[in-house]
Parts: C-alpha cells; structure tokens; sequence
C-alpha cells in the first residue's frame, strides 16, 4: 500500500518542474547559485505549486472519493495549508546538501 501511495505522490518522478513558473525556477537556481533569499513572489509560488500537488494527489485516492463532498472540502481547505507548510519546512535542513533538500519540489532530473 505505501508503493502505491508513494507512486500516487509522484515522489519518485525525474523532473516535477512542468506546474512551475520560469521565473520561480530562476528564483530557485538564484538562491542556490548566489545565496540570495526567495523573494516573497518566489515563496508564494511554492506554496502554491505544492498546494495544486497536494490537490491533485488527494483526489487521486480511492479512500478520499469515498467521503462526503462537506468532508473532501474541508480537508483540502484545512489540512492541505498544513502539508505546504511541512513540506516548505524539509527544503530547508542545514544538514542536508541543496541538491537533495529540493528533489521532492523539482526531481531528480532537475
């Protein structure tokens, strides 16, 4: 059951940069390259890129189109703003290398 979730996920995919905006990327390859921060645009995007992940992958489990429209809802409006926030928090562990803290955003690939 986890493969299968995790597959759902698209963790594993090479490039996961195809919902992201160009300038976003720039951003990103800016603050890598050069230490400069993610302007407040930049993160906004990220928050937002995730939030459609985090949506889509919802709607994709069986479990999830089993409940009520008002219980579908409220999870994708409550919950989800918590999972962008969890999941902004990992990119950024000062013991992990760049490269890895921004797989699960842009893959492998990338």
């Amino acid at each position: 059951e986890v493969k299968a979730l995790v597959k759902t996920s698209g963790y594993f995919e090479m490039s996961k940069v195809n919902d992201m905006e160009t300038s976003l990327i720039r951003d990103i390859i800016r603050m890598i390259a050069f230490g400069h921060p993610l302007p407040y645009t930049g993160q906004m995007q990220v928050k937002e890129v995730l939030s459609k992940r985090f949506r889509r992958i919802a709607k994709k489990l069986g479990e999830f189109q089993l409940l009520s429209f008002q219980d579908r809802e409220e999870i994708l409006t409550q919950n989800i703003p918590y999972l962008v926030e969890m999941q902004t928090s990992t990119f950024f562990n000062p013991d992990l290398m760049w490269r890895e803290q921004f797989i699960p955003l842009m893959g492998l690939e990338e």
